[in-house]
């Protein structure tokens, strides 16, 4: 029974983070199911394989141990953890864009603020972790928040010197303002220093800051600092680490966190610091919401004691795992998006190459494969940048996961370093191959097929061209070609005879494609075809064949569009909530207009 008790205790307390964040039991539901079908990839990664299991309540019993592990090490709960988190930002972005949903109140964003912070620190080291809590949520000065990272390595020799902690403080804020800029406010302090302006009487919520603080700190991790602890004369074994390979001290670099993240043990370094209280310290940013977010207008949730899940929703959560496989272990697609914290940055069209190489910044987390497939996208492979990848060695560091159906997806990360040699970010290499035989051969003709349409496209271009040449033929515009691989699928226009925009400022009827076949997605086409409509400046068409250009968009943990004209030229691109997209696109036309570039372009035809 070991291997069903486990499997269930992760589950249950992923169940309660999630719930804790939203309040909301189905909401929390679907939290579970996509982190844990991340983590069955990103696990697989590590294990090479997938394995397809036709029935999902197979995972409740002892006889699919290769799919869910038999007991769950430490590091697969912690991933499984910062999962939750992953996941959890699509829907809270979701709620914070929507103007009839359920409405948010400070203890809501209060927690959003912390379990962010936790993300992007937690996934880089202790040392940021120590730096954002102590800089971040609570206002500890510059020289405090080092001797208090001293403490935590055993080590003063490792602590940096001030400029560093100012610098990287500096990029936390940054990435804080992106998540949450248009409900906090910068202002300035003491010797010209940025902050988030705090709230009155942040003290009212120190209780729910210290329960936040007590569910994101590493599961199942031990406290090392005792009681009574004198920084002059004692030592925490199990905080230092003398070797010189960041993956052996990884535990170590666990602990630390821990000690930082757990109340009490925070509590404990400040009092043998003789620091103020944390409480005191608290510097919680305030909110501006649009409207009255009181309590009395939320449904009743009582965080803190989330109900228990039933067999029912148990058993239907790991039978949408296994759905998801399913979906992977079919999927045909010729079509491949790879995205970056769910912004698509690049694209494999498996007819012509199986290897895209991107750059990502320091602050990239999570890498997805999705496949576009008639039925909808499919999720085919997760890739997690931590610290350790990022910093691996000039060597690039290689996983690789083997789907279901023998798909082998492999991503080699390697650091990108400026001049200074610090690491700004990753070089990630993405490849696809087909380890079946009978897939592989039909990999290699749909290749072959589409190299010899395009031979007899340049062909007939160039034949074309010597008529033209030849005869003083007049010469007419192209229609623009369609690949047929793609007719079905909607990824390309289907602009059939129309000529191709190719100035944003001519733009005028606008077709939006469908995004994620979901609520959310939905919401989100519906809001920006309103938005455009009333902007006065577009007509939104409902055929494609008479657009201009065609607006795609993807919807993932951001909301991003590409505006592309019928011959697949993007001619413009945001990412941002669908006010954000509106207001700059109305904007770009504007500024186009003012230069006089469309009448320019219009005189030039004529």
């Amino acid at each position: 029974m070991e291997d069903r008790g486990s499997k269930r205790e992760s589950l249950r307390r992923a169940f309660q983070l999630a719930y804790f964040i939203h309040g909301d039991r189905a909401l929390a539901i679907r939290i579970v199911a996509d982190a844990l079908t991340r983590l069955e990839m990103a696990l697989a990664a590590q294990d090479k394989r997938l394995y397809y299991t036709p029935n999902g309540r197979l995972l409740l019993g002892h006889s699919n141990a290769q799919r869910f592990r038999s007991k769950v090490s430490m590091s697969e709960l912690h991933l499984l953890q910062r999962l939750v988190y992953v996941a959890s930002e699509r829907y809270e972005r979701q709620q914070e864009q929507s103007s009839d949903g359920t409405p948010l109140d400070e203890d809501d964003m209060t927690i959003r603020f912390i379990k962010h912070l936790m993300r992007i620190t937690v996934r880089r080291n202790s040392f940021h972790v120590t730096l954002g809590l102590s800089r971040l949520l609570y206002n500890y000065g510059t020289a405090e928040t080092m001797e208090l990272y001293s403490v935590l390595v055993q080590d003063p020799d490792r602590v940096r010197d001030d400029s560093y902690y100012r610098a990287r403080k500096k990029l936390l804020m940054e990435e804080l303002h992106e998540r949450f800029g248009q409900f906090v406010k910068l202002i300035r302090g003491g010797h010209g220093e940025e902050r988030f302006q705090a709230q009155e009487n942040p003290g009212q919520r120190a209780g729910l800051v210290r329960k936040c603080l007590s569910l994101f700190t590493p599961w199942n991790t031990p406290c090392v600092v005792p009681d009574r602890f004198d920084p002059m004369r004692d030592q925490i074994r199990q905080l230092e680490f003398e070797g010189s390979d960041p993956d052996k001290e990884h535990p170590i670099e666990v602990n630390r966190m821990h000690t930082v993240l757990h109340p009490n043990c925070y509590d404990r370094l400040t009092q043998a610091l003789r620091l103020d209280p944390p409480e005191q310290r608290l510097a919680i940013p305030h909110f501006f919401l649009s409207t009255d977010q009181s309590h009395e207008k939320k449904p009743p949730s009582d965080r803190e004691h989330p109900p228990e899940l039933t067999e029912e929703e148990i058993t239907a959560i790991f039978d949408e795992v296994a759905e998801r496989a399913r979906q992977r272990k079919k999927h045909s697609a010729e079509l491949l998006s790879i995205l970056v914290d769910g912004i698509e940055r690049a694209r494999l069209d498996l007819a012509q190459t199986t290897r895209a190489q991107l750059e990502v910044e320091e602050s990239a987390e999570l890498i997805e494969v999705r496949a576009h497939a008639k039925q909808g996208n499919v999720l085919l492979a997760v890739y997690l940048l931590t610290h350790y990848n990022m910093r691996s060695g000039d060597r690039p560091r290689v996983s690789s996961i083997t789907l279901e159906g023998g798909q082998k997806i492999s991503f080699a990360v390697s650091a990108s370093r400026n001049s200074a040699g610090d690491v700004i970010g990753a070089l990630v290499d993405v490849t696809y191959r087909e380890t079946n035989l009978v897939r592989a051969a039909w990999l290699l003709w749909r290749q072959l097929k589409y190299r010899l349409f395009k031979t007899a496209e340049c062909a007939e271009s160039a034949e074309r061209k010597t008529r033209i040449e030849d005869g003083g033929w007049r010469i007419e515009k192209p229609e623009p070609g369609l690949d047929p691989r793609f007719a079905d699928l909607g990824l390309t226009r289907s602009l059939e005879v129309k000529s191709a925009t190719a100035s944003l400022v001519d733009v005028k009827r606008v077709y939006i494609e469908s995004l994620e076949d979901d609520p959310f997605g939905q919401s989100v086409r519906n809001e920006l075809l309103n938005r455009l409509q009333a902007s006065g400046r577009f007509i939104v068409t409902d055929n494609p064949d008479e657009a201009d250009a065609a607006l795609k968009g993807s919807v993932n943990d951001q909301v991003a569009f590409q505006l592309v004209n019928a011959d697949g030229q993007v001619l413009w691109s945001r990412t941002g909530s669908t006010v954000q997209v509106v207001e700059e696109l109305l904007a770009d036309i504007q500024r186009l207009e003012g230069r006089g570039e469309g009448a320019t372009r219009r005189r030039g035809e004529k």
